[in-house]
């Protein structure tokens, strides 16, 4: 497990049509992302560890990405998130995978159906964590944290801004990931 101190800073990028911290997927709806749970046992918040990490996993989810459309930037939001209470998480990286009993390809790769049972198993667990990280994606020098929605009351939204509010960030991301941002 590692321990998440007070104060902790994490990411969201989203639709701004959305709320700035959301567990999903609504009740009754099935499952999607990565860590979701199988059968609706709970809610996951999905952020990242930097800007970086949430721009990779929200926006860079085709491998052959060259362009962005600045529409789907302006469409978006960007959420800083604070930990308002220590937390302990389930570590998918590193050691921890051996202690989960997966290989990488169970955090990084396209099974989805097998994370969510493996989430699930953690969820389970005695110790009730709050979440798992895990190397993003779609940039595995990043780390990205799946939260369990028992974890609602340790974040709180700092700040949500437009996605395009910081033109010089957007602009540093553009050489590292190979992608123009177009009109």
């Amino acid at each position: 497990m590692e321990r998440i101190i007070v104060g902790t800073i994490w990411w969201r990028i989203h639709r701004a049509e959305h709320e700035p911290l959301r567990f999903g997927p609504s009740p009754g709806t099935v499952p999607h992302h990565r860590f979701d749970a199988p059968a609706g046992e709970y809610r996951v918040a999905y952020v990242g560890g930097t800007r970086e990490a949430s721009f990779a996993e929200v926006l860079l989810r085709e491998p052959d990405v060259d362009y962005i459309a600045m529409d789907e930037i302006r469409a978006r939001r960007l959420t800083r998130i604070r930990v308002r209470r220590a937390m302990a998480i389930a570590a998918l990286h590193g050691p921890g995978l051996v202690r989960a009993g997966i290989s990488a390809a169970a955090t990084t790769g396209d099974d989805d159906p097998r994370s969510r049972q493996m989430a699930h198993r953690i969820w389970a667990r005695p110790e009730h964590p709050d979440g798992v990280t895990y190397r993003a994606r779609h940039d595995d020098g990043e780390m990205s944290v799946a939260l369990f929605d028992r974890a609602a009351d340790a974040i709180e939204v700092v700040e949500s801004v437009p996605l395009d509010d910081d033109p010089p960030w957007l602009a540093s991301l553009a050489i590292p990931y190979g992608v123009e941002f177009i009109p």
